[in-house]
């Protein structure tokens, strides 16, 4: 985004929360990616697929607690960069916004009616993080990464 990064990385708490390697964040990232980047569940196991997913999620955010990211001023301030980004990038960008969900974190919040079946967002496969893309990162360099 031609800017650069204004994140810090900060301990919190009493450092009584055991430490994770990268190994293991390494490995439950993988899985969450191989997870979804796989083939469409089957007729009626899309609830299963979405709860396990969930787990992963969740699994990975117990691991990072004790760990925050401090923004200098809102996380809001940086979507439209993202979304500059993205759109230059060759994703698709009309018809939603980064919202916040609350609890639920930020997502996409419709800007409009979305027809049953209608392609509405796409994203090219460059900017998407595979596992392939992972390997090749300078995270999986060396064998150190996702294998």
């Amino acid at each position: 985004m031609g800017k650069k990064s204004r994140v810090k990385i900060q301990k919190s708490g009493s450092g009584a929360t055991p430490v994770v390697t990268p190994k293991e964040m390494m490995n439950l990232i993988a899985e969450l990616l191989q997870k979804c980047s796989s083939a469409a569940p089957s007729a009626g196991k899309e609830w299963e697929e979405y709860t396990q997913i969930r787990g992963l999620v969740e699994k990975i955010r117990k691991k990072q607690k004790g760990m925050s990211i401090l923004f200098d001023g809102s996380r809001d301030d940086y979507f439209p960069d993202l979304m500059s980004w993205a759109q230059e990038s060759g994703a698709s960008c009309d018809g939603f916004t980064v919202a916040n969900f609350g609890t639920e974190g930020y997502g996409l919040r419709a800007t409009r009616d979305i027809k049953a079946e209608e392609l509405f967002l796409w994203i090219p496969r460059k900017m998407l993080m595979t596992v392939e893309s992972a390997q090749n990162s300078v995270m999986g360099k060396g064998g150190k990464g996702l294998n």
